[in-house]
């Protein structure tokens, strides 16, 4: 984990609403699911430089409440289903890198 400087840019993907209770619990879990079904639908060119990207946002309340999570990319070359965009607002954020096989990653 570390402190990055971010500039400005779009996040374009697919999303989904979930909570910490949901996800807490592999019978209801949606992320997963999701993962698999962004993967299937949206086209992420990695050779052109283009970056995969988790975006929660739009928190309901505190660790109990709903959110949303939307998984794309800042450069999709093609989808199969009707995308949703989030700004990046440029500022200071933590960043969290992981390789490996989902979800132990």
């Amino acid at each position: 984990m570390e402190i990055v400087q971010v500039e400005s840019f779009i996040v374009q993907g697919l999303h989904i609403r979930t909570s910490n209770e949901l996800e807490m619990n592999p019978d209801t879990a949606k992320i997963p699911q999701h993962v698999q079904f962004v993967d299937s639908n949206v086209g992420i060119d990695y050779k052109s430089g283009a970056r995969a990207y988790s975006v929660y946002y739009n928190y309901e309340s505190d660790v109990t409440g709903d959110f949303d999570i939307l998984m794309g990319s800042n450069e999709v070359s093609s989808s199969k289903a009707a995308l949703t965009s989030v700004e990046i607002v440029a500022g200071k954020y933590l960043k969290f890198e992981s390789e490996g096989e989902f979800p132990e990653a």
